[in-house]
């Protein structure tokens, strides 16, 4: 029985290599090696590990319960269940040459996304070859109960199985300092549903990320099946009628809404010579290349069980990074990205934080809108308005940072249109300074409007949000023996001698850095001030002189956070300063949210004698 059972096991994992071409490539190199003499074994691990073979291997044996179960099996499994399920694979890459070959960096890797119906999953980091293995499952419900009319209605229900590949940059201790999207692609769900074969699989072309690269980033093996299957394929001609209408459905109505554009712009323009001169957004480029109207940009989403209030919305969007390819190519880089590529990527520019955080308000209920106008440092800027009509009052959200401010205390100098998910209102007002402008945008002749489609009731659309999968103290742990080691490393340099570090007083210092981590994702004073001062002070022997700095970051890279702090004057200060008897302290505080996003606080403190 169990010589059968290896037997078995040897049988599926020689299919698995031959299905990834992994046997063929170890048999390549043999070859290689028996023509080549000076080719050593340490040669041939090396090769192995450049060209992903090695990682290929891993990830092939690493099989869980649902890739050694027969298909059988898993169909029963999901059968208790009474529910229909996609199941998503993306097994590797192919056609990846010109970007392989072009590539400056060695440190970089490659991470594939694949985001449905509210779920995200991620890819383990892969080496940059030709053909990356990313060998991505992802099982969504699409169907509970039996089948009948119910499947026939998943034809009207629009969907797109979206992939992104991202290239990563690590620095020399294996920590992500950089990321950008190399490319991404879409499949509509329901050519799973009316396929004869009860699958489909693609080769899909990745499209470019970047406006201005001609480099062609490749293509991702990507199969869709639906599991059970269907008893019956749906009827393709009917599946390829409702894809014609929704086409047409959309065409038409962004034709109406330029020829609608086009008349009222004329209409605001004829006021005043001035509104000429306002930031409006009537129309903006998608990820896709092709022009939208800024409201389709925004839907109402819902952010299941991870997300349960506005406030908390607004401190996760805070938290992506910024996207250092729209820093790099300023208005060159105008596209705006699909919520599922924000979702994969971890970044966003700045107008897409704000329509994420506005549909995510609309989501929860409120009457939000995206305001575009100007800073009060004269830049273009996006911000988000949520109004309470019954009171008249307006309340604006700074995607940035999170913070709510009124009309009289926001860094917002002007303000040219607001818009939601169906309308965009034109600032016809004389005045169009944030303090002067009323919000009553019922009113034509305060706010001209360009309707987009008629307001109906909300349907809230998934985001996809998963659970944080990092341990936060873990995180902690290795980010402080990185910056002590950094520190010391940077004060010999200085020709500075030995330093002290008190173990004691970092302790103390940790619950500072909660309290601060509390106070910015809630708004409010976190209790615990007192009882930290009065810690410090009996921590601080009399004769001495207590200094410390704290310092926020959105990321866990203690390369840019060392950066940072030996730039920072006041953080400099306390890491040069002091005498032989100085000691200094370090610690951090690491928070984990979805989609591993991360507010990371740390805090350097030195005890000086006077």
């Amino acid at each position: 029985m169990k010589e059968k059972t290896l037997e078995v096991l040897r049988k599926q994992v020689i299919s698995k290599l031959d299905e990834l071409g992994v046997r063929q490539q170890i048999e390549d190199l043999i070859t290689k090696a028996r023509e080549d003499e000076n080719l050593s074994e340490a040669d041939m691990f090396r090769q192995l590990e450049e060209k992903g073979i090695i990682a290929n291997v891993t990830r092939a044996l690493n099989l869980d319960a649902s890739q050694t179960n027969s298909k059988g099996g898993l169909d029963t499994a999901l059968l208790r269940a009474k529910q229909k399920h996609l199941h998503i694979r993306l097994s590797k890459g192919r056609g990846f040459t010109e970007y392989v070959t072009k590539r400056k960096n060695s440190s970089e890797r490659l991470r594939a996304s694949v985001a449905f119906n509210g779920k995200l999953v991620h890819s383990a980091l892969a080496p940059c070859t030709v053909e990356p293995f990313f060998n991505i499952d992802l099982l969504v419900p699409i169907l509970k109960g039996g089948e009948g009319s119910a499947v026939a209605d998943l034809l009207k229900k629009e969907g797109k199985v979206r992939a992104v590949v991202c290239v990563v940059t690590l620095d020399d201790q294996d920590q992500e300092v950089d990321s950008r999207v190399l490319g991404h692609c879409q499949i509509d769900y329901r050519e799973a549903i009316v396929s004869s074969k009860g699958y489909v699989r693609k080769l899909l072309q990745l499209e470019q990320a970047e406006p201005t690269t001609t480099l062609v980033p490749g293509a991702v093996d990507l199969t869709l099946r639906v599991v059970p299957a269907l008893s019956e394929p749906v009827d393709k001609v009917e599946y390829n009628r409702q894809v014609r209408e929704e086409e047409m459905t959309r065409t038409n109505r962004f034709t109406n809404f330029l020829s609608l554009a086009k008349s009222s712009w004329n209409e605001f323009v004829s006021k005043s010579e001035e509104f000429k001169q306002r930031p409006i957004k009537l129309i903006a480029y998608g990820e896709d290349g092709l022009q939208h109207c800024s409201c389709e940009f925004l839907r109402p989403l819902k952010c299941g069980r991870v997300l349960r209030t506005p406030k908390q919305a607004a401190y996760w969007v805070s938290l992506l990074q910024e996207d250092t390819v729209s820093q790099m190519l300023g208005d060159v880089s105008s596209r705006w990205s699909s919520f599922e590529t924000i979702a994969s990527h971890g970044r966003a520019k700045s107008e897409e934080r704000a329509l994420l955080l506005c549909s995510f308000l609309l989501g929860f209920g409120l009457d939000a809108y995206v305001c575009y106008g100007y800073d009060k440092q004269s830049r273009v800027h996006s911000w988000v308005m949520t109004l309470m009509k019954t009171e008249s009052t307006a309340m604006f959200w700074e995607p940035l940072n999170a913070s709510c401010y009124s009309a009289y205390d926001s860094p917002y100098a002007s303000i040219g249109c607001v818009f939601n998910d169906h309308v965009i209102y034109l600032n016809a007002q004389e005045d169009s300074a944030l303090e002067a402008t009323a919000f009553d945008l019922d009113s034509s002749n305060l706010w001209m409007p360009v309707h987009y489609g008629k307001a109906g009731g909300i349907t809230l659309h998934p985001f996809p949000l998963a659970p944080a999968a990092l341990d936060a103290v873990e995180e902690e742990e290795l980010l402080e023996d990185a910056l002590r080691a950094g520190i010391e490393g940077f004060r010999a340099e200085k020709g500075l001698g030995g330093t002290s570090w008190d173990p004691n007083l970092e302790h103390v210092l940790s619950q500072a850095l909660v309290a601060y981590e509390t106070e910015a994702r809630t708004g409010q004073a976190a209790p615990g001030n007192l009882e930290f001062q009065h810690s410090v002070k009996r921590m601080v022997p009399i004769g001495y002189t207590f200094r410390g700095v704290p310092l926020q970051f959105k990321h866990r890279s203690s390369k840019k956070i060392l950066k940072q702090l030996v730039e920072e004057s006041s953080t400099l200060d306390i890491i040069l300063g002091g005498s032989e008897n100085t000691v200094l302290a370090l610690t951090a505080n690491v928070n984990i949210y979805p989609n591993d996003l991360a507010s990371t606080w740390v805090m350097v403190a030195s005890r000086t004698p006077k």
